[in-house]
């Protein structure tokens, strides 16, 4: 295992894998509303997606975009002006903000796997600082549509409780997967509130692979470099299309309501990466058709974390204002124009192996006072004086232009 820091990306890999794995739940719900989220959230997935290969390069990516967009949905349910305009565009919700909570509940709703031969499970909550003023309209609204229950904690005297409070909350719903998704340096002082989202998920293979079948054999990362891995294999009648671009598989999870749908690009990733659309994804998946494949899948773990406030990511995107001490508009939050968005944070893990796959992500929307703090910086030459208060005269003066001469 390694580890791969990036201007405040923390990937950990155990294996460099050269595919795309993408989970789908076909056909949740045929209301419109529905599947106006279910478009807007797909195409923030492949969107994001783009943003973090280009960033990245060759490392490995996992994240949750059902995770970030929920996260998101409930910070924008504060948000006012250009600020709920740049985080609509971005995240393409799309339409008025009533009407989009209604339909992004009933999606959440739609996720219940409850009697299902698998689990999902997907949490939200608010975590605000102690005699701070929240309008009670924004807390009714998360309550409501998002079952995010609101706690009291105090960033101001005792941050490291309340960090230590909201991990054990995170670890708790992803069944122990992300047990430090706030660290230590990601609150401060200034910190009013927290909105949080979990989602966690552990299914098996319709058709699982015969480990007695899994052999160590070659995982090219490039044309002229591999490594080796455990090849789990396996001949079945599987969801399958083979175009100019790309071959498509669907490997189904028991209950055939998700599926783990793999594409592996025949030229260039990145090109392939770069030219991946919503349109093109359910044009391969319409083509695709039950026969009998020889399939050959790594064994795999995953584990990301990013900071999406980075400017390479969100704000690359569109969404600018969020983020801006002086143009943040959350006033439906407090009533007034005195928060904005200091962290965007995701981490999320991964393991496929011969009888299924288990996938944990959490998000935490950190939002912060505008205390408008001026910083003095002496890091350039400076001049200085030792002044008599009283009678205003120079007593000494000097001017710094190499401290360590």
């Amino acid at each position: 295992m390694f580890k791969h820091k990036l201007k405040g990306i923390v990937i950990h890999c155990s294996l460099a894998v050269g595919l795309l794995a993408v989970s789908l739940l076909p056909g949740i719900v045929q209301a419109q509303g529905v599947e106006k989220v279910v478009e807007g959230n797909n195409r923030f997935a492949i969107d994001l997606f783009q943003r973090v290969s280009t960033a990245q390069g060759g490392d490995n990516i996992f994240f949750s975009p059902l995770s970030l967009s929920t996260a998101l949905s409930m910070t924008y349910a504060g948000s006012r002006g250009n600020t709920a305009k740049q985080m609509a565009d971005t995240i393409h919700f799309g339409y008025g903000q009533e009407q989009f909570h209604q339909d992004y509940s009933r999606l959440l709703t739609a996720f219940s796997s409850d009697g299902k031969p698998y689990t999902l499970s997907m949490a939200n909550a608010l975590w605000g600082q102690d005699n701070y003023r929240f309008e009670q309209k924004f807390i009714s609204l998360i309550d409501n549509y998002y079952g995010g229950g609101f706690n009291k904690v105090n960033f101001v005297t005792q941050r490291e409780e309340s960090r230590q409070q909201i991990n054990q909350w995170v670890a708790e719903k992803t069944s122990d997967k992300i047990k430090e998704l706030l660290r230590a340096d990601d609150l401060s002082a200034d910190t009013r509130l927290v909105l949080t989202n979990a989602i966690y998920f552990k299914g098996k293979w319709t058709l699982p692979f015969n480990s007695a079948e899994t052999l160590l054999q070659p995982f090219y990362i490039r044309p002229d470099e591999k490594v080796e891995v455990g090849m789990m294999r396996q001949t079945e009648k599987f969801r399958y299309v083979d175009t100019d671009e790309v071959q498509l598989i669907e490997l189904p999870y028991a209950g055939d309501e998700l599926s783990m749908v793999v594409l592996l690009p025949k030229g260039s990733q990145g090109e392939f990466s770069n030219s991946l659309s919503t349109d093109k994804l359910q044009q391969w998946l319409a083509q695709s058709k039950e026969e009998r494949v020889a399939v050959f899948l790594p064994k795999f773990k995953l584990a990301a974390r990013y900071y999406l406030e980075e400017e390479k990511f969100l704000p690359a995107m569109g969404m600018i204002d969020a983020f801006s001490k002086q143009d943040a508009d959350f006033s439906d939050i407090t009533g007034a124009k005195d928060l904005y968005i200091a962290h965007v944070i995701h981490q999320a893990a991964i393991e496929v192996n011969e009888a299924g796959s288990e996938a944990s992500a959490a998000t935490a929307v950190v939002m912060d006072g505008k205390s408008f703090m001026p910083i003095f910086r002496a890091d350039k030459p400076f001049l200085f004086m030792i002044m008599h208060k009283p009678t205003g005269a120079i007593l000494f003066m000097g001017k710094v232009n190499n401290p360590e001469a």
